[in-house]
């Protein structure tokens, strides 16, 4: 089955189904190990992009494949695609921003 692959940041539709947009795809493979190596000052790849580090300097996990390609893990988060939504303060789904609270704080 193929995925409908999404432009800009609507979601991929698979078999009918909404997947979110954090979600991992099976043609998406992990390639951290590939240029990690350690030092007495923690975890490092050999060649670090920005990308690879977070604001706190957390060490994220490297990725390669492509976005709706073959089925979605539905158990899996994609690592860089789930900064995304935290970063942005946006639901997991469509990237839509979460509604605001009421002002009397209920």
């Amino acid at each position: 089955m193929t995925a409908t692959v999404p432009t800009g940041h609507q979601p991929a539709w698979w078999e009918r189904r909404v997947v979110p947009y954090v979600t991992s795809w099976s043609s998406e493979e992990d390639i951290s190990a590939q240029d990690l190596f350690i030092s007495q000052h923690g975890l490092y790849y050999t060649e670090e992009d920005p990308q690879d580090r977070d604001k706190h300097r957390v060490l994220w996990r490297r990725t390669a494949g492509g976005y709706g390609l073959g089925s979605p893990r539905w158990r899996a988060l994609h690592p860089q695609r789930q900064r995304h939504p935290a970063r942005r303060q946006r639901e997991r789904c469509a990237l839509t921003p979460l509604p605001s609270r009421p002002s009397n704080g209920t």
